[in-house]
C-alpha cells in the first residue's frame, strides 16, 4: 500500500483503493418474493431459474412474482399470459405446469436483461 493511504482515516483509504479497482464494485439484487405450487417440479425449476436471475443482477428492488397454472379460455397446453398489475408485482398464469415454467423462464430472462417493465404476454 501507498504509504500516505496509512495516514488516512480508514473510509478514505477504502475509497481510495476502489478508485484504484483494488476493491471490487458492491453488487445489489432484486429481492424476489416468489409464490408458487412447490409440489409442480416445472414451478420449482422456473422459481429457481428466477431467484438466480434476481440475484445475478446490479438493479436493486424487490419484485413479487406468482407462478400459477390456471385453465383459463385461451390458455391452451404450454400457453402462458404474464401479467404486470402493479410496479413490483408480476403474474405468470400457465395453461398447465410446462407453459408456467415458459412463462417463468421469460421473466427470468427479463430481469437478467434488465427487460421487465416492457414484458407483454
Amino acid at each position: 500500500m501507498l504509504s500516505f493511504l496509512r495516514r488516512l482515516p480508514f473510509a478514505f483509504r477504502v475509497c481510495a483503493l476502489a478508485i484504484a479497482g483494488a476493491v471490487p464494485p458492491i453488487r445489489a439484487a432484486i429481492r424476489v418474493d416468489l409464490a408458487f405450487d412447490r409440489n409442480a417440479p416445472a414451478l420449482v425449476f422456473a422459481a429457481g431459474e428466477i431467484a438466480q436471475a434476481a440475484a445475478a443482477t446490479s438493479a436493486s428492488s424487490t419484485l413479487a412474482v406468482a407462478l400459477e397454472i390456471a385453465a383459463t379460455p385461451g390458455l391452451g397446453a404450454q400457453a402462458y399470459r404474464i401479467e404486470l398489475p402493479a410496479a413490483g408485482r408480476v403474474r405468470i398464469v400457465g395453461g398447465d405446469a410446462a407453459g408456467a415454467m415458459y412463462g417463468g423462464l421469460d421473466v427470468a430472462e427479463a430481469i437478467r436483461h434488465g427487460t421487465l417493465a416492457q414484458l407483454r404476454a
